[in-house]
């Protein structure tokens, strides 16, 4: 599942780019194995139908995402009390999972961890939107609490779907993904035969200070030594193979 989805997050910035990354449905199809779908906000496909009454289109969308997930395709229920237009989309999702036998799952549009990270949220907004955190004219979503809610407070929002709950609980426990940390993961940096990473790395350092300084120059020589030695210690000799491959490329 995890690697599908770093194949789907992939292609969707190298190949599907359209003002955002994307890819369409044969593909997700073809990569869906360990994957769990969930109908996402008022902005996701199944409830943009909703809202714009496309009855033909919302069972043309569900059958196809049935077919690629099967089991784990869930309707998606949020609470935004100040957003009214979420509530009425829940009492319709409620409705149309019974009427499809679509499961229900309780989720929160978590932005940050804590209440207090919102004014931070703010700012990072404001740097990725281009604009002065003063202007108010910017995006902003500091009306909502995008904060990870506690149990008890999903309990309450929720107590009239709790089979919404458990499919939340139940689907935390289907995610088993371990990720090992504090290691460094790069990719081989394919070298001619006969050197290694750091052979090779020492070789195009030397050309490069011979072409730059000439051949006597025991400062610069002292120095790249140096350079290089902290490098073999970080073993980030592929690290700087690659990037010298794609500078020299570009």
């Amino acid at each position: 599942g995890y690697k599908n989805l770093m194949k789907i997050t992939t292609a969707a910035h190298l190949t599907g780019y359209y003002y955002k990354p994307r890819v369409d449905k044969e593909y997700l199809k073809s990569h869906s194995d360990g994957l769990i779908a969930l109908t996402a906000c008022l902005g996701g496909e199944i409830p943009s139908l909703i809202s714009s009454n496309q009855k033909e289109g919302i069972k043309t969308a569900v059958k196809e995402y049935q077919e690629i997930f099967g089991e784990d395709f869930y309707f998606e229920l949020q609470h935004h009390p100040l957003y009214p237009d979420q509530l009425k989309m829940n009492k319709k999702m409620v409705e149309l999972a019974k009427e499809m036998d679509i499961p229900l799952v309780a989720t929160n549009d978590i932005h940050y961890v804590r209440t207090e990270d919102k004014d931070a949220h703010e700012i990072l907004l404001a740097v990725q939107t281009g604009k002065n955190y003063d202007d108010q004219n910017r995006m902003t979503l500091k009306e909502f609490d995008l904060s990870m809610i506690p149990p008890e407070k999903m309990a309450e929002y929720f107590k009239d779907t709790p089979e919404a709950l458990d499919n939340t609980v139940k689907i935390a426990g289907k995610c088993n993904l371990e990720i090992e940390l504090g290691q460094t993961i790069l990719p081989k940096f394919a070298v001619p035969q006969g050197e290694t990473a750091k052979s090779y790395l020492e070789k195009l350092c030397s050309e490069g200070v011979k072409n730059r300084y000439g051949d006597t120059n025991p400062e610069v020589k002292q120095r790249l030594d140096y350079e290089l030695s902290v490098i073999e210690k970080c073993h980030f000799e592929d690290y700087f193979l690659i990037v010298s491959d794609y500078v020299n490329f570009a």
